[in-house]
């Protein structure tokens, strides 16, 4: 789960109150839900050398995951 804190404008918590009463919905977190689960997003980098620095740490992870496997294998080329 993650938790996502919004500030909100005056209009902003307006429909979101609306949609909820619409919807007899419990809570706004519940509207917010609802109201996003109406659109499609697709999340690009911003800067091109973002995706490699992810790959990377994504690297890391499973290096560190598996470092009882490297520590047995003699002359593994280091990485970073």
């Amino acid at each position: 789960m993650t938790k996502i804190q919004l500030d909100l404008s005056d209009e902003e918590d307006y429909y979101t109150e609306a949609h909820k009463l619409k919807n007899k919905l419990k809570t706004k977190q519940d509207a917010i839900k609802s109201m996003i689960s109406a659109f499609d997003a697709e999340i690009e980098y911003k800067n091109p050398g973002a995706k490699k620095y992810n790959e990377n740490i994504n690297i890391e992870k499973k290096l560190k995951k598996n470092k009882k496997m490297e520590d047995g294998i003699p002359g593994l080329p280091e990485l970073f």
